[in-house]
């Protein structure tokens, strides 16, 4: 997703490298070695030519003189950095012919001038394909269905071209790894006459390759310029979310508590002190007789009630602003003003029956209804 590949001209040829049976090479010991084997590549680097050479191991095994490693040079014909501000990477341009291989291998089509030793699905993923391009022919050899060898040589036509994959199949059969495969796939393609569609198609095979994936041509310090500006996209896309619609987002999925909205000052009349100086667990400190007396009103409220079978239950629109410790709490009916009531209070028809953590139940008769704060 929103990935964008350039594709730049660039030169590609095999290496290979020999080290001990355990043998790995880290990026320093690996251009020290290439250094090595091509001396006079290294005395014509300066200021960093050498690292535009960008390495992609291909495969390794296991030979008589140690573990052999084969990698995929690639060193870029143009300053790949002019694409760093509008692309996130850069691959070879011929990385197509992979395309056009893979396509191949797993559709089984055969195409060009072919000369198969046996069916491309038959020979297990063991193919060699040459593609004749403008003069350039280029040889790609794929092992078990995996990349293993790429080699460009200008200057040919189709009569060279086909000496040229006959010494090299001869090769095939010598190679330590290649002579391993029974049976090959063998394809000469010429590709002066493909279209740029059918190029295109190729392209975007390789680029979502696992292969092709690991590489690009513009190995830049650090983020590049087109990363950091989706990163800031993001970023901003992810607070515009969470200020327009992030609250409501999320309210509609996750089950919370909600805050209880400021309580308007306790009146004196209910307590006998204002609600400012007297600590909240002494708001319900009572006299003996003084509860004697409310619970006495209040079992009388609540036989009157339940004795008057002509009362009328209907819904009650009743708003809850608060609970304070599940012993009182502050509500309107039907847009009046706020009321501070308790269990066994009236509320019309109702009795205030239970008082919860941020609800409360009221009772008529046979009927129960329940209002939650902030309803």
């Amino acid at each position: 997703m929103w990935v964008r590949v350039a594709f730049a001209d660039a030169r590609l040829w095999t290496w290979e490298v020999v080290t001990g049976f355990d043998g790995v090479l880290d990026p320093v010991t690996l251009r020290r070695r290439y250094a090595e084997d091509f001396p006079p590549v290294a005395q014509s680097c300066s200021g960093g030519e050498c690292a535009a050479h960008v390495f992609r191991e291909m495969v390794s095994f296991n030979c008589t003189d140690g573990r052999r490693h084969r990698y995929l040079v690639m060193r870029p014909e143009a300053d790949v950095a002019e694409f760093r501000r509008r692309y996130d990477r850069v691959l070879p341009r011929m990385a197509m012919l992979y395309g056009c291989a893979d396509k191949m291998m797993r559709e089984g089509a055969d195409g060009g001038n072919a000369c198969c030793g046996g069916g491309l699905r038959e020979c297990g993923g063991n193919g060699r394909f040459a593609f004749l391009d403008n003069g350039w022919l280029y040889i790609l050899v794929f092992f078990e269905g995996r990349l293993c060898h790429w080699s460009e040589e200008p200057r040919h036509d189709m009569e060279t071209a086909q000496e040229r994959i006959a010494r090299f199949d001869e090769f095939l059969k010598r190679d330590g790894l290649f002579s391993r495969a029974e049976a090959w796939t063998r394809q000469l393609l010429c590709l002066d006459e493909s279209g740029a569609r059918e190029r295109r198609e190729w392209g975007r095979r390789a680029v979502k390759d696992p292969f092709w994936k690991a590489v690009d041509l513009d190995e830049c310090a650090g983020l590049k310029p087109r990363a950091k500006r989706k990163i800031a996209l993001l970023a901003l896309a992810g607070m515009a979310f969470a200020f327009a619609g992030g609250a409501n987002f999320f309210d509609n999925r996750i089950a919370y508590t909600r805050p209880a909205p400021d309580l308007s000052p306790v009146p004196e009349s209910v307590f006998g002190t204002p609600y400012e100086t007297e600590p909240v667990e002494k708001f319900y400190e009572e006299k003996p007789h003084e509860r004697s007396v409310r619970t006495s009103e209040r079992s009388a409220r609540q036989e009157e009630a339940a004795n008057d079978a002509a009362v009328q239950c209907t819904a009650l629109g009743m708003k809850l602003y608060g609970v304070v410790e599940g012993r009182l709490v502050q509500a309107s009916v039907d847009g009046g003003e706020r009321v501070w009531l308790r269990v066994g209070d009236s509320v019309g028809a109702y009795v205030l029956a239970a008082i919860g953590k941020d609800k409360i139940s009221l009772v008529c008769g046979d009927t129960r209804m329940e209002v939650f704060n902030g309803q």
